[in-house]
């Protein structure tokens, strides 16, 4: 794991703010110094939370603008950005719409690169590595048209991806004729194994990539990427890793886990700002991938690098230097902590639901090995809209909510600005709709 993520406790003890302290730094004070200071936070020594402390995780509530009563589970389809994010895309917009010239928006080429290193040092890569686009479903097209396949070349992808790593092989494939196989997994893994065997007995002489999910956008369900990463590479197989769910979720190495390609939105988990995405590509990779768009400041230094991914044009640099600022949020808090945080608020939901709700099935995996933020389950009510508005309407949750075979799907994902009281609320109101089916 980077070991940037990890509790540093030489430098805690060295600051001269405690735990708390640092956090109210984080959520109070860090908007005031964005707002001043362009889009840097304050720097001080990474913070690691106490999960079951709920002190420190109300003060990182603050941080983000909810109407009181509000309660946000939908992490898996849009986070709120937290306000010193917000703020620092702001003012970068002003202060180009007050000047646009090439001189004032020289400075943005190096920010650019400042966020590429934090995302490096995030995720565990090389800055090389990194590219910037817009969102999961742009780096998954990056990979998948510009990987060479065609006649006699096999694709294995999940049954539980996303479109964007699922459809869109399909499209591809009737395109370039290379074939797609789909892999289907136990709806109720009792284990890692039964995620993999599945997938080893697909691979094929001429299986040239495997694209999986790192978590299921609609069953919650954990993937043993490194495990999966492994196999592939032992079969001489590229392995694209969809981190649209685990990206500012989980405490991510990617050298470590061993995959080819990854990608990531930070409208997520990261709670960053809108149309932002990250692309990983291996360095031994680089090479196998043509870029998808070339315009101007192209260079032969930049098709060396992962940079060929992210020549896009003109771009909007405040949403560019508000993707650092989010990284460099989410780390103050602590990459580990945000991971362990979510888990136990998700690990609670599962209890509470299976203890309060007559007829609620879960689809979501319970050991956390084999899940992580997103919770899914039925409900015996089979009107998924009605139960969509009652929760919106009369309960204030925003969530996921339709049919699915005379019963109703719901999706919550409790993300850090998740409090222990807005769980309870969450299973009262679902408890209520489930009885009055």
């Amino acid at each position: 794991m980077n070991t940037r993520n990890t509790n540093d406790q030489s430098a805690a003890s060295d600051a001269t703010l405690n735990r708390r302290q640092l956090l109210t730094a984080i959520c109070a004070g860090v908007g005031a110094s964005l707002v001043t200071d362009s889009h840097r936070l304050v720097h001080a020594a990474p913070v690691s939370a106490p999960v079951n402390d709920d002190a420190p995780w109300r003060q990182v509530k603050e941080a983000f603008a909810f109407e009181p009563g509000y309660i946000a589970l939908n992490a898996a389809n849009l986070c709120p950005t937290s306000a010193p994010v917000f703020e620092a895309q702001l003012q970068i917009m002003r202060d180009v719409n007050r000047d646009p010239s090439f001189e004032n928006r020289a400075r943005f080429e190096a920010e650019k690169e400042k966020t590429r290193a934090r995302l490096a040092n995030m995720l565990g890569a090389d800055a090389d590595e990194i590219a910037i686009t817009r969102n999961t479903s742009e780096g998954n097209a990056t990979i998948i048209d510009g990987l060479k396949l065609g006649p006699g070349d096999e694709v294995v992808v999940w049954d539980q991806n996303h479109e964007s790593n699922l459809v869109a092989w399909r499209v591809a494939a009737k395109r370039r004729g290379f074939t797609v196989t789909t892999v289907t997994t136990p709806a109720q893994p009792r284990d890692q194994q039964q995620l993999i065997a599945p997938f080893e007995k697909a691979l094929k002489r001429q299986t040239r990539v495997i694209a999986f999910s790192h978590i299921a956008n609609m069953s919650g369900t954990r993937a043993p990427a490194q495990a999966l990463c492994a196999l592939a590479r032992e079969r001489g197989v590229l392995s694209l890793l969809d981190g649209a769910q685990s990206f500012g979720m989980l405490a991510v190495d990617l050298h470590a886990i061993g995959c080819d390609f990854y990608t990531g939105s930070a409208h997520k988990w990261l709670a960053g700002p809108r149309e932002c995405g990250v692309l990983y590509v291996r360095k031994d990779a680089l090479d196998r991938v043509w870029p998808h768009m070339v315009t101007h400041a192209w260079s032969d230094e930049r098709e060396r690098s992962a940079r060929k991914f992210d020549c896009l044009g003109q771009q909007d640099d405040g949403r560019i230097v508000a993707l650092g600022s989010a990284v460099e949020f989410h780390e103050r808090i602590g990459c580990a902590s945000v991971q362990d945080r979510i888990i136990s608020l998700n690990t609670s939901l599962k209890e509470k639901l299976a203890a309060r709700v007559a007829g609620v099935q879960l689809l979501t995996p319970v050991p956390p090995a084999l899940s992580a933020g997103i919770t899914c389950f039925t409900v015996p009510n089979p009107d998924g809209e009605k139960i969509r508005q009652i929760l919106y309407g009369t309960h204030r949750i925003s969530a996921l909510s339709v049919p699915a075979g005379g019963r109703t799907l719901l999706r919550f994902c409790p993300h850090i600005y998740t409090l222990p009281e807005e769980i309870d609320r969450a299973v009262a109101a679902v408890a209520a709709v489930a009885a009055a089916a």
